[in-house]
């Protein structure tokens, strides 16, 4: 296969060997463990002594097997080490100087509306758990496997990055977003019901997958807030009314 990994008539012979192999490795297997307990059955009405013999020697032979040669210390330092901030002065000054931004973050007075509420080291460390590896990172480029790995060390400054968004009510907002979204009064220049009362353009879904991404269910919700809610420029209220707002929507399908 090493010379002629492309040649067909070697790669389906050397296929249908390695087949074969497998086939005879486990027809084997059971014969040689049908012929100890055949024989251990016989031993042990028959020969006691010899039935002990072999039964001390297949459990020796599986302890053997399954013999850990690693010492425990050099597992510990392993996994110690793993666990470690690097010893590098540059990633130590990065996390000092994003821990003093933090703080003073924290500092400002900024108060709980009633449908927010902090964000917990728990919930933190079973959503970083629940990332997939494997995906491709935002425009931040910080991947998954980043966030996972960094968590041992900077649980502290993600947890405080997160409650100080929350309560500030600064998100991040990104180009993408406002690429996925357009205004209708920036496609029609004349006079229409659904330029003045700020709504966005929906697409014409052909498919039920679009239906199911977020950038048609978001156009929908937000179409379908009424226009006193959509017109308030306090973040707070804004959610305030729009929590108050899906609940009166829920009651009402319920009854429904």
């Amino acid at each position: 296969m090493s010379k002629f990994p492309k040649d067909p008539i070697v790669r389906g012979s050397f296929f249908k060997l390695n087949k074969q192999f497998a086939k005879l490795r486990r027809k084997k297997k059971r014969e040689f463990r049908e012929n100890i307990l055949d024989r251990l059955s016989n031993l042990e009405s028959e020969n006691p002594k010899d039935y002990w013999n072999l039964v001390n020697q297949l459990r020796l032979e599986n302890n053997s097997e399954t013999k850990n040669n690693i010492d425990g210390d050099i597992w510990y330092k392993y996994f110690s080490d793993l666990s470690s901030i690097p010893e590098n002065e540059h990633i130590k000054s990065k996390i000092k100087e994003i821990k003093s931004k933090l703080e003073l973050l924290e500092k400002k007075n900024f108060g709980f509306s009633e449908i927010d509420f902090k964000i917990t080291p728990g919930e933190l460390q079973k959503a970083l758990r629940q990332l997939k590896s494997g995906k491709s990172p935002g425009l931040d480029t910080i991947t998954n496997e980043m966030l996972k790995v960094s968590q041992s060390y900077m649980q502290d400054c993600l947890l405080k990055l997160f409650n100080a968004i929350l309560l500030s009510g600064i998100y991040p907002t990104p180009d993408y977003l406002s690429i996925k979204f357009t205004a209708c009064a920036d496609l029609y220049n004349y006079c229409l019901r659904s330029t003045t009362s700020g709504l966005l353009h929906v697409p014409r879904p052909n498919s039920d997958f679009l239906k199911r991404t977020f950038k048609y269910s978001g156009l929908i919700t937000w179409n379908n807030l009424p226009n006193n809610i959509k017109e308030i420029d306090n973040l707070d209220t804004f959610k305030t009314n729009c929590s108050n707002y899906f609940l009166t929507e829920q009651n009402k399908d319920a009854r429904n």
